[in-house]
């Protein structure tokens, strides 16, 4: 049975997105990637739905290693859509089960965070995040914050290259506020920066730890995004960064790796922008497929993209004509 209070979730759960959304604004790039999920979300839903169904237990075990950013873009880019539009293909979908899977998608989030399940408390603290153990590896910046300002941006810039705005949250992940006697600690952490679709970048997972002056406000929302009423170039006072594993503190090394990841995302967004309209789609797929593909691979089944959406994908781009205005508190409202 589903849980008492799995009504008060969904509620609050929509009026979070809805804020979130309302923040986020309206753009995309590719512009083409709002079509991807027309092809690819009922496919992937049905697929976990089924699993659910055959053993929970054995689901929730191939969502262990989510980390919660991409657990939320499960429900709001995979779950929710998908399986409303697997109803409109007369797909056997029963309510009670969507709820159920919903619910424990819920649980998995709840049990990675110490922080309110719909980020209601404008933070994310994950609960394997220990930021007291850092010590002494705080590199304090001596007034010049721009070198550090600009490798964090060249590598948000690169993350959305790669997975396309839309999927940027499977790539980037923010944490905090958390607070230390010095002040203020935001972590962004790069999960995969050398994907198997595109693994020309010499670098695989990068964190930062950024520690910004007590008097700083910045809270986090549903999508992860950032928001802040006070200047966090100004604010910003020492950092730690790790490029796989190893810390990195020389300015002169993160300006030349600033200007490598520049450069391969001014290489990533120029093929992007030179593929057809359609094969930009068939990129967005390939990188939907391969951000659940630890999905797939628990179950020893390939996450290439199926036949049946390359063949409905070939008889042309699916594009509705007098849609009206998207809304994320109804188009994300699971009740079917």
């Amino acid at each position: 049975m589903k849980s008492d209070s799995f009504d008060d979730k969904i509620n609050r759960f929509l009026r979070a997105i809805d804020i979130a959304y309302k923040e986020k604004g309206s753009g995309f790039w590719p512009e083409s990637s709002v079509y991807i999920e027309k092809y690819a979300s009922s496919y992937l839903a049905t697929y976990i739905y089924n699993k659910f169904l055959e053993d929970k237990n054995k689901l929730q075990k191939s969502l262990r290693g989510f980390p919660v950013s991409l657990l939320y873009l499960l429900i709001t880019d995979v779950i929710i859509p998908g399986l409303k539009k697997a109803i409109l293909e007369n797909k056997n979908i029963n309510q009670e089960n969507m709820d159920l899977l919903l619910e424990l998608i819920f649980q998995q989030i709840g049990g990675k965070t110490k922080s309110k399940l719909f980020y209601e408390d404008t933070r994310f603290i994950p609960r394997d995040e220990n930021v007291q153990n850092l010590g002494g590896k705080w590199f304090k910046l001596d007034g010049d914050r721009r070198k550090t300002t600009n490798f964090s941006v060249s590598l948000d810039s690169f993350t959305i290259s790669l997975y396309f705005y839309i999927f940027a949250q499977a790539g980037l992940q923010r944490s905090g506020p958390y607070l230390d006697k010095e002040g203020v600690i935001i972590i962004k952490e790069y999960f995969d920066l050398s994907p198997k679709f595109w693994p020309k970048s010499p670098y695989g997972k990068i964190k930062l730890f950024l520690k910004y002056s007590k008097n700083t406000q910045i809270r986090f929302d549903i999508l992860n995004h950032p928001h802040s009423t006070t200047n966090l170039f100004e604010n910003l006072e020492s950092f730690i960064i790790q490029i796989d594993g190893q810390h990195l503190c020389d300015f002169s090394e993160i300006e030349r790796i600033t200007t490598e990841i520049d450069l391969l995302t001014q290489k990533r967004v120029k093929e992007v922008n030179n593929l057809s309209e359609k094969e930009q789609i068939l990129e967005g797929i390939k990188i939907y497929f391969y951000i659940f593909r630890s999905i797939f691979e628990y179950y020893h089944d390939s996450y290439e993209i199926p036949v049946q959406i390359l063949t409905l994908l070939n008889k042309g781009i699916i594009k509705k004509k007098n849609i009206k205005p998207w809304r994320a508190i109804e188009a994300l409202n699971p009740k079917l």
